[in-house]
């Protein structure tokens, strides 16, 4: 292409590349809320793993 095609076809002036901007990405909160109160063997997910902190603290592990 010469360089008068490629200058035909490049944004006018004061237009965007990219009008709408990036895409959103969905919200990690929703999907952390779902996937803690996913019940799993009778217990949910927040609750096995607050179970397991305690038991460790007891143990006297400190991480």
């Amino acid at each position: 292409m010469a360089a008068k095609d490629i200058e035909a076809h490049q944004f006018k002036k004061g237009q965007s590349g990219n009008p709408k901007g990036r895409p959103k990405k969905p919200d990690i909160d929703q999907y952390l809320i779902d996937a803690l109160n996913d019940e799993r063997n009778g217990i949910k997910a927040i609750e096995a793993i607050i179970k397991t902190l305690i038991a460790k603290a007891v143990k006297g592990d400190v991480r």
